[in-house]
């Protein structure tokens, strides 16, 4: 355990899950133009799932699959919003 300011003892592995958050969110960032929208909150998503949920690669896989292709929906659809094409350029 490790403690933070407030002397609250935080689990190593809450801390291990943050940063690999954060080093995701990084990621997505970075590549977000240049893949797209879809791939990079693909990737994102799934990558999310397998921090938070552990090793269950179809399901991690589906929801991720599932959430990009929803909400690119509803920007794209409903909102008419421009996302991030990248190489899928359709």
């Amino acid at each position: 355990l490790l403690q933070t300011a407030c002397s609250v003892p935080v689990a190593q592995d809450m801390v291990v899950k943050i940063a690999w958050t954060c080093v995701a969110g990084l990621v997505f960032g970075l590549i977000l133009d240049k893949v797209g929208y879809l791939i990079s909150t693909f990737l994102f998503m799934t990558a999310m799932m397998f921090i938070t949920n552990g090793r269950r690669t179809l399901y991690n896989a589906a929801i991720g699959l599932v959430f990009a292709l929803s909400t690119y929906g509803l920007f794209f659809g409903l909102l008419d919003v421009s996302l991030p094409r990248g190489i899928l350029a359709f």
